[in-house]
């Protein structure tokens, strides 16, 4: 085989398809468990995927009132620099969270990544706690219930930073002895957002 055709055989098939409101829902199911990647009828999402997917979602409620039909995959980056710790149990107030959604979409749509944090009403708070508490929304929406005023911030956990050694062996004869580079290693666990399989085309 080729290297020209291991590329086909496993090409990334998400970018650019389109996700209907139902699809999107089942998405966030698990989310408030850990935020990974997901595989959903032959296409591997990453978690920076999802995450487009769910604040495009919620910017068009935001703006129509309503979900929208379908929303298109787009590849994004993760973010640069080490997000907020959770601020606790706080309350966010609705007018604050769709105003968020409106610019985190405008952000991930000129920057092509994640932010390193979301501003809500003042309080900033990570990307996968504004992840989190997005899946709840869109359940409530889907679900053809009333969004109130004021709700609960979620936390999120990213879990696909695991993949990331924390202490890795650089024994490459380019390095001298003793390397270390942990802000190399801090970036690599942000672009743990990124991971997803390559699946076999069928």
């Amino acid at each position: 085989i080729t290297a020209r055709e291991f590329m086909e055989l496993y090409a990334d098939r998400s970018p650019g398809r389109t996700f209907p409101p139902a699809e999107i829902a089942k998405l966030v199911r698990a989310i408030h468990r850990e935020i990974t990647y997901q595989i959903v009828d032959g296409a591997s999402l990453s978690p920076s995927e999802i995450f487009g997917l769910v604040v495009e979602a919620l910017r068009g409620y935001a703006e129509h009132g309503v979900l929208p039909a379908s929303v298109p995959n787009r590849v994004l980056l993760g973010p640069v620099q080490k997000p907020p710790t959770f601020p606790g149990e706080r309350e966010i107030a609705r007018k604050d969270f769709e105003r968020a959604c409106i610019e985190v979409a405008a952000y991930l749509r000129k920057q092509g990544r994640l932010p390193d944090a979301v501003d809500l009403g003042g309080m900033r708070v990570g990307p996968a706690d504004f992840l989190a508490t997005a899946g709840e929304v869109v359940t409530t929406l889907f679900g053809n219930e009333a969004l109130p005023d004021r709700f609960a911030l979620k936390r999120g956990y990213l879990t696909t930073d695991q993949y990331v050694q924390d202490y890795p062996e650089w024994n490459w004869v380019v390095f001298p002895e003793g390397f270390r580079a942990p802000k190399i290693i801090e970036l690599a666990k942000l672009q743990g957002w990124t991971l997803n399989p390559a699946l076999l085309a069928s």
